[in-house]
């Protein structure tokens, strides 16, 4: 039948090699490495400044924290994504999305009683869904 490549749970009429999503993980990393240093430069700049909009030091402490602890994880991972497997390389893109969307929605809710940050929640949602290319059964 023409859609036997759903029942398999691959999502793609193409076999996926190894290969392919080692491809697919390169990209990722590279796009996660540029993103996650702009970020940690942007947090540091708002964090300096926070005192001029409104305070949410704890959760910007926490995202700069992830941040420096998940950048050369980042990194170590782009530099030997040939020689660890795909599961972890993949560990790492997931751990580092959902600190990335858990930050928008900790800014959405720490400023609830100040102003209205559901489009920063919005926003890194978007961010992860166009910067990482996921198979759609392991993007839930």
């Amino acid at each position: 039948m023409k859609f036997d490549f759903l029942k398999n749970n691959n999502w793609s009429p193409l076999p996926v090699t190894d290969a392919f999503e080692r491809t697919i993980l390169r990209e990722n990393f590279s796009r996660m490495r540029i993103l996650s240093v702009l970020l940690l430069m942007t947090e540091l700049v708002i964090y300096m400044f926070r005192d001029m909009f409104f305070n949410l030091g704890a959760v910007l402490i926490a995202f700069i924290v992830m941040s420096l602890v998940m950048i050369p994880i980042i990194w170590l991972t782009y530099e030997y994504l040939d020689k660890i497997s795909t599961e972890l390389a993949k560990l790492v893109q997931y751990v580092y999305a959902f600190g990335i969307i858990s930050f928008g929605s900790g800014l959405t809710f720490a400023a609830a009683d100040e102003v209205d940050l559901v489009h920063m929640y919005f926003m890194t949602v978007f961010g992860v869904l166009i910067t990482l290319y996921m198979k759609p059964a392991e993007s839930f």
